[in-house]
């Protein structure tokens, strides 16, 4: 059985400020007649913070890329002729996305023409996944990010973070030359984050995309097995995302104390994948934490050298001049 759900809730920061959620998410499960298999489309879109319109940006990519895939995937004909074009089923797959993320971007920049507006004041990261129960297909654009856990047990961002050369900026869905699109097989189970969460539950690239699997293995473990399963797993996340006193004193912390900005988790599993999982390896935690001290260690030391050399570089730069000073006076 194919389950999942989507979860988007407004950030405290966004709410002290008297702002609206800039994050938008869906995801849909139903039978591809492209694929002759059940299909979980996953979606998430953070607006860019800085864009005036962000909100319906991340909106309107949301919306139109799921009608386009779930049209598509659906459409036996439409999907004949991607093969006709295509090598192997994942090229097909992410010729289909890849269709899908210019059709998202073409209606961005139609409702900014339709309000007369530049399309950059509606500027939206955009991320998204294709799971039949095996395999997944993706497409990325900006700082959100995909986890997959595997068949074997492995805990994997497959996706990178497209940012900004001063690492705090995002590459949005407008830069067409950003998208990034891939295949992961044997996949048992994902969860799509927007960069908030996803700050929180992945280290960043410097120090080694290393996965929290503290926290994301009570998600990608989930067994949903009815309508029931899905409505309780989605409810208990909801909770832990919004903060309660119960969920609070069961993790031992706060979500939101630790994540300001918007919060997104989107979940999209195969139940008899993930009963067929080795047992978790709980030592995984404490090697998680231990190389995460060491990259850190590794990136502080890293830090340290560059500084040292950017100052014994100053000091030669300050002789030097120095030098040529005392030169032209006694000249």
């Amino acid at each position: 059985m194919l389950s999942g759900f989507a979860i988007t809730q407004v950030g405290d920061a966004h709410i002290a400020r008297g702002k609206g959620c800039e994050d938008h998410s869906t995801c849909k499960h139903f039978h591809s007649f492209a694929l002759g298999t059940d299909v979980i489309i996953s979606i998430v879109a953070d607006g860019v913070g800085t864009c005036p319109l962000a909100s319906v940006g991340s909106s309107v990519a949301t919306e139109s890329l799921a009608t386009f895939l779930e049209r598509a995937l659906q459409s036996a004909a439409f999907f004949a002729i991607l093969k006709s074009l295509a090598q192997n089923a994942d090229e097909v797959v992410l010729k289909l996305i890849r269709h899908a993320f210019s059709y998202s971007i073409g209606k961005v920049e139609e409702r900014a023409c339709s309000d007369g507006n530049p399309p950059e004041w509606y500027d939206t990261t955009l991320t998204c996944t294709v799971f039949d129960g095996t395999n997944a297909w993706w497409g990325h654009a900006g700082d959100d990010g995909v986890v997959a856990l595997t068949k074997s047990g492995e805990f994997r961002m497959v996706t990178h973070r497209h940012e900004g050369s001063d690492a705090c900026s995002v590459v949005p869905l407008r830069e067409r030359s950003s998208w990034e699109f891939g295949a992961e097989h044997d996949v048992a189970s994902l969860a799509l984050m927007t960069d908030g969460m996803l700050d929180y539950c992945v280290s960043s690239a410097a120090l080694g995309n290393l996965v929290d699997v503290r926290f994301l293995q009570p998600l990608l473990y989930s067994i949903i097995e009815s309508t029931t399963d899905l409505d309780e797993t989605h409810d208990s996340w909801n909770e832990l995302l919004w903060g309660s006193l119960e969920t609070t004193k069961a993790y031992g912390f706060r979500v939101r104390d630790r994540v300001r900005d918007d919060l997104t988790l989107v979940l999209a599993s195969s139940s008899s994948a993930v009963q067929s999982l080795p047992a978790f390896d709980v030592s995984l935690i404490d090697k998680y934490h231990n190389e995460l001290h060491e990259k850190s260690q590794e990136l502080q030391a890293a830090l340290r050298m560059t500084a040292n050399a950017r100052f014994a570089e100053m000091a030669r730069a300050g002789r030097a001049i120095e030098s040529n000073q005392r030169s032209s006076q006694n000249e």
